[in-house]
This record gives C-alpha cells, sequence and structure tokens, in this order.
C-alpha cells in the first residue's frame, strides 16, 4: 500500500521556524486580549516575560535524566539540554502566571486569556513537530503514513532497533501523530469559541480549554511510538505512564470546573483602571528574570532565546517608557534607564551557538576613536486653520555640529556557522550650532552622551539595539506641525534617544539594512535614519560598502578591515533643501562626514565539540 513520503533539507530547521512563530502569535494575541481587557501594558507584559522564561525552564527540567541531575550537582553547572516535556513548561509557566500577578499586585483574572492560545500555540507548533519528525508516531500501513529521511530520529530510532537495514533511505511508514494532535488542537479552539459565552465563572473558558488538551493527548498517545518519548513513554497495562497522569488529572479538572461554575452567579465584567505597580516591583521582577535568562543560558536553543529576547526587548521598551512618563527630573530618567544597561549586557552573553559536531569561535576586543562633523541646512513648518483658511509659517535653520568619540567593542564569532555577536558602549562629546535663518539668532548647546548596545548577526539576518543617554540632540527632517506662530528651531535635545539595527541578506554578497541612530562615533545629530543596500563584494573578512537615504539625503559608508587589526569606517552624507527664497543656501548641497578607527586586538580561536546530531528537540 502507498504512503505519503517526504525530505526537507534540514528538517530540524522547521521546528524551530514553527516554535517561534506559535510564540509570536500567542504574544500578539495575549497583548489584544490584554488591550481588550484594558490591563496596564508594562505589568501585563513583565507576567507574560517571566511566565514565558519559567515555561522554557519547565519544559527542561522535567527531561532531565537521573544521571545529568546528578551532573549538574556535582558540577554546580547546567548541563546541555535540548530535550522538551510540555507538561513541565506548562506547570512551571502557569506558577510563572501566579507568581508574576502576585510580584505585581496584579488584581484581574487574566486566565481566561490564555483560553484559545493555549491550544492554538500548541497547533502550530505540531507542524514543526511534524516537518522534525520528534513525537512520531507508530509504525502503521495507512494511506496516509509518512516515512522520514536520515537525520531524523524515525529513521534513527527504526535502524537502532533494526527494524530498518542499511541500505534503507526512509524509516518505516508510521502515523502522523503530530497531525492528528494538531487537528485536535484546531477542534479545543473551535469548541473553546463556540463555549466562551456560556461560562459564569472567570477562568472556567481556560478550564474548559485545558480539559479538552487532556483529552486530546489521551488519544493522541495511543498512536504515538513509545521510542519518541523523553519520560513517560513506558507502558503499565494498557495505557502509557503519560496516559494515566491524563486519567487522574481529568476528571479532577472536570470537577474544579463544575464546582466553580456551580458557585458563580456570572463572568466579572471587563475591569476599569488598574493601578500601577511600584517602580521598585517593575524593576526587581525586570531583573530577577534577566537572571533567570542568564543564569539558564546553557539550556536555551536559538529558537528559544529569539522567542525570549523577543518579550525581554518589549517589556525593557515599556519599562524605559514608563519612567520617561512618570519621572520628569533627567538625573531621575537617567538613573533608572541606565540601570536597564545591565540587563542588556548580561542578555549579550545568552546569544547561542548552534550545535553541529564542532564549531570554531573566534573572540576579539576592539578600541576605536572616531571624529564627525555636519554643515547643513533644514526647516520647520507650523500651520493652522484647514482647507483654503490653512496658514503656514516655515523657518529655516542652519545646522552645524563637531565631535568626536570613542568606543570599546566585544565580538564573538562563530566562525562555522558565519554568526557574530558585538557588543560594547561608545562615549562622544561636541558642540552643537543651530542659526535661524530669519533673524541670525544662533543657539550653541553642548553634545554628551554614552551609547551602550547589542547586535547579533548570522548569514541571512542581523538585528540589534541600544540607548544614547546623556544630552544628546537630533535633527528634525523638516517637519510640518499643527500650531501657531513662527517655529523656533528644527532641532531637539533630550536625554534618551533608542537605537535600532536590522540586516535582511548575505553580508558578503548583497543585503539591505536599517540604521537608526546606529554609527561610529555617533549618528546623532544628523542622520539619525539610514535605509541602504550593500556588498560584501564575495568576501568572508567583513568588508563591505552601503549606499542609501537618510529621507532627507543620500549617504555612502563602508567597512574596511585592513591588515595588523586596523579597521576604518568612512561616512559621507549629502543633502540638498530646495525651493527657497534664499539665494544663499537654495540647492546648495550640505554635507556631513565621519570618520572612525578601530583597532582589533586579543583575538582568540578556539574549536569547540557539540553535541550529537541525534537530538530530540521537540519532545513534547
Amino acid at each position: 500500500m502507498s504512503v505519503l513520503t517526504f525530505q526537507l533539507p534540514p528538517p530540524q530547521h522547521y521546528f524551530g521556524l514553527f516554535y517561534s512563530v506559535s510564540f509570536l502569535v500567542a504574544l500578539m494575541i495575549l497583548l489584544y486580549e490584554g488591550y481588550k481587557r484594558n490591563y496596564p501594558i508594562l505589568p501585563w507584559i513583565l507576567i507574560l516575560t517571566f511566565s514565558r522564561i519559567l515555561f522554557v525552564i519547565g519544559s527542561k527540567v522535567f527531561a532531565l535524566s537521573a544521571d545529568e541531575w546528578r551532573v549538574m550537582f556535582e558540577n554546580l553547572a547546567v548541563v546541555p539540554a535540548s530535550k522538551k516535556v510540555l507538561f513541565g513548561g506548562l506547570l512551571l509557566g502557569g506558577a510563572g502566571l501566579m507568581i508574576g500577578k502576585w510580584w505585581l499586585k496584579f488584581k484581574p483574572n487574566f486566565w481566561d486569556a490564555f483560553a484559545v492560545v493555549l491550544p492554538l500555540a500548541l497547533a502550530i507548533q505540531r507542524v514543526g513537530c511534524f516537518f522534525n519528525g520528534c513525537c512520531f508516531g507508530k509504525p502503521s500501513s495507512l494511506p496516509w503514513a509518512v516515512q522520514y529521511p536520515p537525520y531524523t530520529l524515525p529513521h534513527f530510532f527504526h535502524h537502532q532497533e533494526v527494524l530498518i537495514g542499511n541500505e534503507e533511505f526512509f524509516s518505516l511508514p508510521v502515523h502522523p501523530v503530530q497531525l492528528y494532535e494538531l487537528a485536535g488542537c484546531l477542534l479545543a479552539v473551535a469548541l473553546v469559541l463556540s463555549f466562551r459565552r456560556r461560562w459564569k465563572a472567570g477562568g472556567s473558558s481556560f478550564l474548559f480549554s485545558f480539559v479538552l488538551l487532556l483529552l486530546v493527548r489521551l488519544v493522541t498517545e495511543f498512536f504515538r511510538d513509545p521510542l519518541a518519548h523523553t519520560n513517560g513513554g513506558t507502558m503499565i497495562g494498557m495505557l502509557n505512564q503519560t496516559q494515566w497522569v491524563i486519567v487522574v488529572l481529568l476528571p479532577l479538572f472536570v470537577l474544579l470546573l463544575a464546582w466553580r461554575e456551580a458557585r458563580s452567579g456570572r463572568v466579572p465584567a471587563a475591569v476599569g483602571d488598574i493601578a500601577l505597580p511600584s517602580l521598585a516591583s517593575i524593576l526587581s521582577l525586570f531583573f530577577f528574570s534577566t537572571l533567570l535568562i542568564w543564569s539558564f543560558a546553557g539550556w536555551f536553543q536559538t529558537m528559544e532565546l529569539v522567542a525570549l529576547l523577543t518579550v525581554f526587548g518589549l517589556a525593557a521598551f515599556f519599562t524605559v517608557q514608563y519612567i520617561f512618563r512618570n519621572y520628569r527630573l533627567v538625573r531621575y530618567r537617567l538613573l533608572y534607564t541606565s540601570l536597564l544597561i545591565v540587563p542588556f549586557l548580561l542578555m549579550s552573553q545568552t546569544l547561542p551557538e548552534n550545535s553541529t559536531d564542532s564549531v570554531r569561535i573566534k573572540r576579539s576586543k576592539s578600541i576605536g576613536v572616531g571624529f564627525a562633523t555636519g554643515d547643513y541646512h533644514n526647516s520647520a513648518t507650523l500651520r493652522s486653520g484647514s482647507g483654503c483658511d490653512v496658514v503656514s509659517n516655515t523657518t529655516y535653520f542652519k545646522q552645524k555640529y563637531t565631535l568626536a568619540g570613542a568606543g570599546l567593542n566585544f565580538r564573538n564569532e562563530n566562525l562555522t556557522l558565519r554568526e557574530e555577536t558585538n557588543y560594547g558602549m561608545n562615549v562622544y562629546a561636541g558642540n552643537y550650532v543651530e542659526t535661524n535663518l530669519s533673524d541670525s539668532v544662533k543657539s550653541d548647546k553642548t553634545l554628551l552622551g554614552i551609547n551602550p548596545y547589542l547586535k547579533f548577526d548570522s548569514r541571512w539576518f542581523g538585528f540589534g539595539g541600544g540607548l544614547h543617554l546623556g544630552n544628546v540632540g537630533y535633527s528634525l527632517d523638516n517637519p510640518k506641525d499643527d500650531g501657531t506662530g513662527v517655529p523656533g528651531s528644527g532641532r531637539k535635545m533630550t536625554a534618551f534617544y533608542p537605537q535600532i539595527y536590522l540586516r535582511f541578506g548575505p553580508r558578503e554578497w548583497v543585503f539591505v539594512d536599517y540604521h537608526l541612530a546606529d554609527h561610529f562615533p555617533s549618528a546623532l545629530p544628523g542622520y539619525c535614519n539610514q535605509l541602504g543596500i550593500g556588498t560584501g563584494f564575495g568576501s568572508r573578512s567583513g568588508i563591505n560598502l552601503r549606499l542609501g537615504t537618510t529621507f532627507s539625503g543620500a549617504y555612502a559608508s563602508a567597512y574596511l578591515p585592513l591588515k595588523n587589526g586596523l579597521i576604518v569606517e568612512p561616512l559621507l552624507n549629502w543633502s540638498k533643501l530646495e525651493l527657497l527664497d534664499n539665494p544663499d543656501i537654495d540647492n546648495k548641497t550640505n554635507f556631513q562626514f565621519s570618520l572612525g578607527l578601530r583597532y582589533e586586538f586579543g583575538q582568540k580561536i578556539q574549536t569547540l565539540p557539540m553535541s550529537g546530531k541525534y537530538q530530540r528537540e521537540g519532545n513534547w
């Protein structure tokens, strides 16, 4: 009888892809649920962050063997853990929600927000499990049975158990049990949505969802191969260990659901305004979450860190926003915001190195000095009224600045996987003069800033960010704001400015990237935005040339690694301000220029052994 066969190169990447997709979908739904229920965004994000960290840790804790626990206690260090147990994740993840709720004194009952999220996220993840071959089913002769190629768990175990010979390219046909569970999860989503308005007690919708998932798992376990289990696959009579646990838990949760419904009158109405927790509670939970990620970094795979750092970044953003909204004095803003630098420096040590048989790691440091100057024009407009009665007043300004900076950068480069992590800090200082061209009045400001940052680059994509803290300024790109009178300035001075870096495409060939306030020694004040295209001319040395726009002009920049560790980073930006009545500046080309010089030293290359190919990446 014919069966379905497929070959995906390499299938394990699909598990990581769908793991990330399931997390992002769940996060977006939970953010929407929080918005719909009028939850304050900051404590809600912090609770979700803390719960997610414990979910990932819990999925690994319960997958460790007794020998692995013994090794950890003897060496006081975590052992590599790629195996996962879903129940462990749910247990510690739920505990994280309750702890976070208590920590931040979060009053609303939020469990129903997870009623749809949980089965939907599991359904998405099962697609990755199907492609990866983990959680595979028992051998089957059904028409929809599937066969797996080499370097997948079904093929490995069937070969190990001498169920197939050395010449067999595919595994035995097996039940696509992951797709059975996917269908069950989608059915659970439909039932939860159908019954959500019938429940009287808060949390009943979530309990109903959990009961449905237990039923789905109880049924699908009959088709799952015992070899596919991390733990819980041993048969005891007609059921395996996992099924016996479900048989015990299922009636308890059904009775709990019935009891809550019997003693409740109705579902509570949507909550009103909720008091925000204290800054001490916010920062302490944020720092504790950071400590957990840093402490257990040895357990996390790339996909898990991507998921954790995504929500961690959101938590950091809203924490900074909270500080700036509630503390007007600059010294307090700088003090509390600077405290967040420590978590990001710790996070830089958690970025993973993917598993192969061995990898070559290059570690180095670099120190740099730089100089930047600019002489350009911009404008600002205030307008009032509408239609034919609109009144606009535009003022033109000349901006001129000079600054110098220095920086320290740490680079960890995975030469085997062609991945790179850079983190460090820049400092810069200078003078910034604005001249109002209508009355020739000059305004002189001192620029002074520190810039911690973190960046990660793989071959196909890169991302990163940081903060500019101090007395920093930036030019406005000819804004047109509503208001009356004459604009007084074409620049803004601030104590805080974000830094963003994004890249798509192979660095050695052609890539597109975006930078916000991301350039050494400083992209402030003149060319905050850079959107461009670049090439490395086919070289893996890191050399590149970039051309693009700052949205008010064009720029060209380069990264030139020379001999003996010297690196040169020039940038030239030019623009024109046209359609003016002032002949002195109309169509005049404006220039900005910077030059960075770095010296790389302390280079050290290591070859590190890694774990083997047959890891249970997704045994849920």
